[in-house]
């Protein structure tokens, strides 16, 4: 939800894209979230003077969200915007961060887990009992 405050949907893709799986391994949970490979640069930003981004991508963001370009060629606005995001960067949305500290802050994760934990337990309870029994 955080990205979408940001108003970071321009396609909604990566907000789409993003899975959280809690799964069991031997030693206990793991939490893992997936995300397309452009997540970590709409969270972290981008540095000035870094690789520039490639033209094709800001040419199909720039007719997603149907800039007016005042006459301008897509390509064109698209290199000026390359050049302008490698000398200034693009700041931080930190999306990732403010969403892990607003679910710390719940109890949201807390009840997940002792949710998952009373359903792990009974089974580990019933494959016991039913062995017993067998």
């Amino acid at each position: 939800m955080e990205l979408l405050n940001q108003g970071h949907t321009a396609s909604e893709a990566l907000f789409d894209s993003i899975r959280t799986v809690i799964a069991r391994t031997l030693t206990g949970i793991t939490i893992t979230t997936e995300a397309l490979y452009y997540a970590k640069f709409v969270n972290a930003g981008r540095q000035p003077g870094t690789k520039g981004i490639p033209i094709n991508v800001l040419v199909e963001w720039i007719r997603r969200k149907r800039l007016d370009m005042q006459g301008k060629r897509e390509r064109s606005v698209a290199f000026a915007m390359q050049r302008s995001i490698r000398d200034k960067g693009i700041k931080p949305s930190r999306f990732i961060d403010k969403s892990i500290d607003k679910f710390n802050k719940s109890k949201r994760l807390e009840n997940e887990i002792e949710r998952f934990m009373e359903e792990y337990v009974e089974e580990q309870l019933q494959t016991i009992f039913n062995q017993l029994t067998a």
